[in-house]
């Protein structure tokens, strides 16, 4: 994946000169579920299992800190599978029958991570991986991993045996892939991207026609690595690998600009004008 801009500078937004910084959210929110009661982890055990993966973790009455960064890791509660909508749901691609595995599930422990906004993006990013990976070990019968702000859940096991590397590793655990088809037309559909926003990157968006969706989310995975990769140092107006039959290709560029997103959450995302596929 490629494009036609400048050199990283990671931390600077030359990009959207025209717009507001996005910071990333105040909160960081996982949720752990399980399909039972289990015991509470006990505050030893947890900062055992954030030190083996993070430098310098103190306890305090309310958590955990790790530099700036609070960590509050809640006791589990009960878990309501209404609090998951029936929108969110249905844009949970990665696993099997959405439905019945959050019905199944009656608890929930809540962690919310604070005070990361003096942090690099790729530092938000490092520390939220390691934070679940350490939560998971406390809670060896977690069943499932949720990230309320961008609907992405998966299987503990998945978070435990998470495939990627680098800065995937948090595009896998904390980034959703949507795709929606558009009412009242003859075949006209988006796919979205929500999650990169929180920690201060854009998001992308795509609204086209005539294209595989599956090929359209895989190439959005694809832009979205890069921008972890290098930073948010593209700017409106310049382009990016596009595709064709046989896959993302230099020899086919697609213009992008800075926008609001046209389906919530509210952020910017960079909007990806796909060729004569665009609608």
């Amino acid at each position: 994946m490629a494009y036609n801009g400048g050199n990283p500078r990671e931390g600077k937004w030359p990009c959207m000169q025209d717009m507001q910084q996005n910071p990333g959210v105040p909160v960081f929110e996982l949720e752990f579920l399980f399909t039972g009661c289990p015991a509470a982890a006990s505050q030893d055990t947890l900062q055992k299992a954030l030190a083996a993966r993070l430098d310098t973790v103190v306890g305090t009455e309310d958590g955990y800190q790790v530099g700036s960064a609070k960590i509050g890791i809640q006791a589990p509660e009960r878990f309501e599978p209404e609090d998951i909508s029936d929108f969110t749901r249905g844009q949970m691609w990665n696993i099997q029958n959405a439905n019945a595995l959050i019905r199944s599930c009656t608890h929930r422990a809540r962690v919310a991570v604070q005070d990361i906004q003096t942090l690099s993006y790729k530092e938000r990013g490092d520390l939220i991986v390691h934070i679940a990976e350490a939560v998971l070990e406390a809670y060896t019968d977690c069943t499932a991993v949720y990230t309320p702000a961008s609907g992405r859940m998966l299987l503990a096991d998945q978070v435990r045996n998470n495939p990627a590397r680098g800065g995937d590793r948090f595009l896998y655990l904390c980034v959703n892939t949507r795709l929606f088809s558009v009412n009242g037309t003859t075949g006209d559909m988006m796919v979205d991207t929500v999650g990169l926003h929180t920690i201060g990157l854009p998001d992308l968006q795509y609204h086209f026609h005539s294209l595989k969706p599956q090929a359209v989310m895989k190439h959005a995975y694809s832009v979205a690595s890069l921008i972890y990769a290098v930073g948010p140092i593209m700017k409106s107006g310049e382009t990016i690998d596009g595709m064709d039959d046989y896959g993302i290709t230099k020899e086919i560029r697609w213009p992008f600009q800075y926008q609001q997103a046209l389906i919530e959450p509210q952020r910017i995302v960079m909007a990806i004008t796909p060729g004569e596929y665009a609608v």
